[in-house]
């Protein structure tokens, strides 16, 4: 699953939804008017902070602790929250304070004045249920929710696509107060997130498109030192380089197969003698380019990546283009994909896929996309993608987006509108009966839909004998496409292997 969170995790807020900025003035704690501290980061006087924006259902009681004193309020008045429980104590220098957020919030803004010291540092704000304890821990729910996928990248996490960092000592230091711009997550902490989920999720990681090959290797010593040996390690050189909308194709478009080669070159160097699996990906117009300058593509590169996706335009036809029936054809790009790669004995792999709700159709009602969002209909549209996809024999989808947002005229993408829509742990006790999160689908339709693939039971069967037959192909490599009929109910074609002989074998 792609994975994208903006928010720091120590900032323990229920949905992921939620933004931090630690950077307003008190009466404006959005307008980014505060004076911070170059070497610590830490506001040097008065300052609001924003913790959360068009979430949904935030009432509860918050626990605040920071080091220094300050008049804190939450901003928006008493029909907002207010604080309790406010203690200073003069010998650690330590404030602590409950924010008391009515039900039906769908914000939380404070407000500091009369900051000692100057200004305030080491700010915690924890969620109900949590206390100091906690404070350098990802929430429980966070850790069930991610714990039910086989593999997350952390593109979007990291902001590789607006991400200029070069050299190692530009990545954030774990210390700082907030991950946001023009700070971003460090990739320091991916392996303390891996680490802690409940099975074995592998990562998938991008590197910048201006590393040095030192930022590389700091990479690799970080996961090597600190990431469970049991995980997998995928590798994508930057994101998207054929995309125009982001500085890199620009950058790096007659350079990236060559700097994806040498950036393997150096995780094979690191890794050469553990069991640890990295595999680099890159986009399929690389392949022939490899296959001519430095031979099978398998020897460098472990997968080809698209990013299907089905949106409002002729669903029927547009879910129909996974679905083997259809036919194998130049015509669907799919297709394409699955022929280079088998062709080239790489694995296919989908970096970001899922439904649209805004591609030709941004303008569209935005209740008509809450409302086919959340239908019970959506499932089977959803398992109908899924089914076409992994019948290919393709490797896991990475739904675009895992977490929870909120729907726009833009996009429904996430799986979640709340993160309390998760059902492997009972959040019930987050939300009473009257808030809008009561209201949503538990699980969403989407999840549900993730969930009926992942426990569906698949029969295997013994192969039928192999057949043989010629193809005349002047140029490799090329589209052939073969129709197989299934002429017995209950039983399906699975899959096909092509052998590079003199004579191909299917």
């Amino acid at each position: 699953m792609h994975w994208r969170i903006i928010i720091s995790i120590l900032i323990s807020i229920a949905n992921i939804s939620a933004y931090i900025a630690i950077g307003g003035s008190p009466s404006s704690p959005w307008d980014r008017d505060a004076t911070f501290d170059p070497t610590t980061g830490w506001p040097t006087r008065d300052f609001g902070m924003v913790l959360s924006t068009a979430a949904i259902g935030m009432g509860g009681t918050y626990l605040l602790n920071a080091q220094g004193n300050a008049q804190v309020t939450v901003y928006g008045g008493s029909s907002a929250g207010r604080i309790a429980n406010k203690m200073y104590n003069a010998s650690t220098n330590t404030l602590s304070a409950s924010l008391i957020i009515p039900q039906g919030a769908t914000q939380i803004m404070l407000s500091f004045i009369n900051t000692s010291g100057p200004g305030l540092q080491n700010i915690s704000v924890l969620q109900p249920g949590y206390d100091l304890t906690s404070k350098s821990n990802i929430t429980n729910l966070m850790l069930t929710h991610l714990s039910r996928f086989s593999i997350i990248r952390f593109m979007d996490w990291t902001s590789r696509n607006t991400n200029l960092e070069v050299n190692w000592n530009e990545t954030t230091p774990l210390n700082w107060l907030q991950y946001t711009p023009s700070k971003r997550n460090p990739c320091k902490i991916i392996p303390f997130i891996a680490n802690q989920l409940n099975s074995n999720v592998d990562i998938w990681i991008n590197i910048p498109y201006g590393a040095t090959d030192d930022y590389v290797l700091n990479v690799v010593q970080l996961m090597l030192n600190q990431l469970n040996p049991t995980i997998n390690i995928y590798v994508e050189f930057s994101n998207e380089l054929w995309n125009f909308i982001f500085a890199q194709a620009t950058t790096n478009l007659k350079a990236a197969n060559d700097s994806v080669l040498n950036q393997d070159d150096l995780l094979r160097l690191a890794y050469d003698n553990t069991d640890q699996c990295v595999n680099p990906t890159i986009i399929i117009q690389g392949s022939d380019y490899f296959n001519k300058l430095y031979g099978p593509p398998s020897t460098f590169l472990h997968d080809i990546a698209i990013a299907p996706d089905f949106d409002l335009s002729q669903y029927k036809t547009c879910i129909q283009t996974f679905l083997l029936e259809r036919g194998w054809s130049q015509r669907v790009p799919v297709d394409v994909h699955a022929v280079y790669a088998a062709w080239y004995g790489l694995a296919v792999h989908d970096y970001e896929g899922g439904l649209d709700t805004a591609a030709g159709c941004e303008g569209c009602s935005l209740s008509a996309k809450i409302n086919a969002t959340r239908d019970n209909r959506m499932i089977n549209l959803c398992v109908s993608f899924l089914n076409g996809w992994y019948r290919y024999g393709f490797q896991p989808l990475n739904w675009w987006v895992t977490g929870a947002a909120q729907i726009t005229t833009y996009g429904s993408w996430n799986l979640l509108e709340d993160m309390r829509q998760e059902t492997l742990m009972d959040t019930t006790a987050m939300f009473n009966s009257s808030s809008p999160v009561a209201q949503l689908l538990r699980p969403s339709s989407k999840l549900k839909a993730i969930d009926q693939i992942r426990q569906r039971n698949t029969a295997v069967f013994q192969p039928t004998p192999s057949f043989q037959f010629n193809i005349n192909q002047t140029i490799v490599p090329s589209i052939v496409t073969l129709r197989l009929r299934n002429i017995r109910n209950g039983y399906s074609i699975r899959r096909f292997d092509v052998v590079s002989t003199t004579t191909h074998s299917i």
